[in-house]
């Protein structure tokens, strides 16, 4: 759900505001991964974490926010509904 907002964001900004926009997965050698970048005009506009019930903070994210410098790291954090 996520990844379809994100790329139905990424498509409005290039359609309707003539931006090159991308959206991008990162992972590196060392299997550090962020889900989602925003690229726009070749440059890194934010990046999102997902994660399902881990409330620590993404140290991954941060690496690639100081690596690539990254504006603006958003993390979206979703809790199990308990019965």
């Amino acid at each position: 759900m996520i990844a379809s907002h994100l790329l139905k964001f990424v498509h409005f900004l290039s359609d309707h505001e003539g931006l090159a926009c991308e959206l991008r997965y990162i992972r590196d050698r060392d299997k550090r991964e962020v889900d989602f970048l925003v690229v726009v005009n070749n440059r890194p506009w934010f990046a999102v974490e997902a994660k399902l019930g881990d409330e620590s903070p993404s140290s991954h994210l941060t690496y690639f926010m100081e690596r690539l410098k990254i504006p603006s790291p958003i993390r979206l954090l979703f809790m199990e509904k308990r019965t």
